[in-house]
């Protein structure tokens, strides 16, 4: 057994050389790079892991299949064959990494725009910051005014080639389509329709009306209502002609036709007196008077003035005719005085005695000479004429409220019937100190018919049926009769009175 410091292992020591001084080693001790401990041997559960969990190595790829061999004549799809996939780190997906900020190139990255601070010109929305205007080109340093104004022009240049303007497009050359509903109005079109209230019944009424249609309360249009009377009675009276201009003659030189006048009055079958008052009183010359007055008012205070009327209007005239018959003397004047006169006489009186407050009364009064009918007239009475060819025409107009409504248009033939007004005058004999009368003048034919006939016979009877009770009656009396029967048959309401004249 040998020694370490032998002579006998010394060749096999790396350090040692023939030189080398055995007596001047020092003594031997622990070595300097000790060598590293043994690793402790694997315990069970390192074995059982090491077992089970290992690392997947990548499957190699597999070969594509081979196509099948395509029948004759036929065109077979492929299927589309994936490449191997790209090589990864030992085959472990691994999660995408962030770049760092300004990695990517601008533009790269779709972010949504970020809102402008407050202190920033050009921001609409704070909270979105989507739509802003473009700013303005930052100058850059040290360039001219005229190389920033080059270089808008280039960026307009660039965005006209981008934005273009839309063109419009061509007209259709097919035709329109057929329209199924009709358009609707424009507003210069539309009617505008305005509606009042009435104070007193508090109903809506169209704002045109003088008067409610409810209750008769006047409306606030009803202030033009003295305005429209006063022109109705001038444009009337304007008219009028001379007598002279027009006087006819017939063609044998006779003065006219032989004249025959029947009259016939009833009390009717709900009043009890009768307050109509007519007269047809021949004149000299083959003339005559026609006059009918339907009276108003309290107990028997609208027969006095119908019949009071009547007799101061008939006894003037027939003392102007005594004075001169002539049938080229104007005769409207004298009617005009004559009715303005009663008027006067019946409104003292009126006022005078109590008994004959609120008294009035119509008054329709003509004289007929030669082929002239010289009206005076004033109420609602009414002058017709029926010529042998031709309709019934009504020759005076009736000084009602709703007639007067009626002819300017505001209420139509069916409201009249059922307006709260429908039987109020606004003009009458004795009701105030002055009265209007309308003075017309008429050119008859021989073979013409005319009735006087108060408003008992219009409450019953239409205008087509006294056309044609006129048309078939051969005398006065047989028309006269055949009137107030059918008043009668119906009713009769009111006191009815007709006259009829035509030629015997």
């Amino acid at each position: 057994m040998t020694t370490p410091g032998s002579g006998a292992d010394a060749p096999d020591d790396p350090r040692s050389s023939p030189r080398s001084d055995t007596s001047r080693r020092p003594a031997p001790g622990p070595p300097a790079n000790p060598p590293p401990a043994p690793a402790p041997p694997p315990s069970a559960a390192d074995l059982r892991r090491q077992r089970v969990i290992r690392p997947l190595a990548p499957r190699p790829p597999e070969p594509p299949p081979a196509p099948a061999a395509a029948p004759p004549g036929r065109d077979v799809i492929a299927p589309v064959t994936v490449g191997p996939p790209a090589a990864s780190r030992g085959g472990i997906i691994r999660r995408l990494e962030r770049d760092p900020p300004g990695a990517h190139q601008a533009g790269s990255v779709i972010r949504p725009l970020v809102p402008l601070p407050p202190s920033m010109p050009g921001s609409r929305d704070r909270k979105t910051g989507i739509i802003r205007p473009l700013l303005p080109l930052p100058p850059l340093p040290g360039s001219s005014p005229e190389e920033l104004i080059e270089r808008r022009q280039q960026r307009d240049e660039r965005l006209n080639a981008i934005l273009r303007r839309l063109e419009p497009l061509p007209a259709a050359t097919a035709p329109a389509p057929t329209r199924t509903t009709d358009p609707l109005p424009t507003l210069e079109t539309a009617t505008v329709v305005k509606w009042v209230y009435c104070r007193k019944c508090e109903s809506t009424n169209r704002h045109t009306l003088m008067f409610c249609l409810h209750c008769g309360a006047p409306l606030p249009a009803s202030a033009g209502l003295y305005e429209t009377l006063t022109r109705e009675y001038e444009d009337m009276q304007s008219a009028e002609r001379p007598k002279a201009e027009i006087l006819p003659r017939m063609p044998s030189g006779q003065r006219g036709p032989n004249w025959q006048a029947y009259g016939m009055t009833d009390t009717g079958r709900v009043r009890k007196n009768n307050e109509d008052t007519l007269s047809a009183t021949p004149l000299p010359g083959n003339g005559w008077l026609l006059l009918v007055a339907d009276g108003m008012g309290g107990a028997e205070a609208g027969e006095v003035a119908s019949q009071q009327a009547a007799g101061i209007v008939r006894e003037l005239v027939e003392n102007r005719m005594a004075l001169d018959s002539s049938p080229d003397v104007d005769h409207r004047p004298w009617l005009i005085q004559a009715i303005e006169q009663a008027n006067e006489l019946l409104h003292r009186q009126a006022e005078e005695d109590p008994q004959f407050h609120g008294m009035g009364t119509t008054t329709t009064a003509g004289i007929v000479q030669g082929l002239c009918l010289e009206l005076g007239h004033v109420g609602d009475s009414r002058c017709y004429r029926l010529p042998a060819r031709g309709h019934l025409e009504q020759l005076t107009i009736d000084h009602a409220i709703v007639s007067h409504l009626l002819r300017l248009g505001q209420i139509t033939p069916d409201e009249a019937k059922l307006h709260p007004l429908r039987n109020q005058l606004y003009r009458a004999v004795a009701t105030a100190s002055t009265v209007e009368v309308d003075a017309t003048l008429h050119i008859l034919a021989p073979t013409d018919k005319l009735l006087f006939c108060s408003d008992g016979l219009i409450l019953h009877v239409t205008d087509a049926e006294i056309e044609e009770i006129l048309r078939r009656a051969k005398t006065p009396h047989q028309a006269c009769k055949h009137l107030i029967d059918l008043t009668l048959s119906r009713g009769a309401g009111d006191n009815v009175s007709v006259i009829v004249l035509m030629a015997g």
